[in-house]
């Protein structure tokens, strides 16, 4: 009776901290609604609203976006997740997800292969390795980032981003029209 109990107790702390992790369920959910809607969704898993960034890039005008982001500490430093939405003329087109965490990106990469997505490629970009997986319309890209700084251990930072190709092709044609 003890040992159930021990295991019930020890099931019950892990939880919410589970619960509160970002899948991609919740990417999807993000790339598919209003930012008003996002911003529901985030504050009940924990997340703040950081902020609202333009890009302005006026040589290329696909390089332009609006960049939403929302952040989420907790005591320890390596359960820092950040989340950002951005959008094109109005349109949604990518969401990203920020971790310090290599399980976040362990278990979201495992989700997306079983999922059904296809490895797409590789390449290093920005430092940085990031393989890519397909499904429809949809792209994942999963890019590992180690920073190193004098005096302070390595770091790996995660990065993933759901963006939907579809809409980057409505985006593209939309700034060609006006050219």
């Amino acid at each position: 009776m003890k040992a159930f109990t021990v295991i019930l107790f020890l099931l019950f702390l892990s939880i919410p901290t589970f619960a509160q992790r970002i899948t991609y369920s919740d990417l999807l959910y993000m790339l598919r609604h209003t930012v008003e809607e996002s911003d529901d969704y985030l504050s009940e898993k924990g997340f703040s609203f950081s902020g609202v960034d333009t890009i302005k890039n006026d040589n290329d005008e696909l390089l332009s976006a609006v960049s939403y982001s929302y952040h989420k500490n907790s005591k320890y430093s390596t359960s820092y997740m950040s989340i950002e939405k951005k959008s094109n003329r109005d349109i949604f087109y990518e969401v990203s997800f920020y971790s310090l965490l290599q399980t976040d990106y362990a278990k979201f990469k495992a989700n997306v292969k079983a999922l059904g997505f296809i490895a797409n490629g590789t390449e290093v970009s920005n430092g940085g390795l990031v393989n890519y997986f397909t499904k429809g319309n949809l792209e994942v890209s999963f890019m590992q980032h180690k920073l190193t700084k004098e005096g302070v251990d390595d770091v790996t930072d995660y990065y993933i981003t759901l963006t939907d190709k579809s809409l980057m092709r409505k985006i593209w044609n939309l700034v060609k029209g006006n050219q």
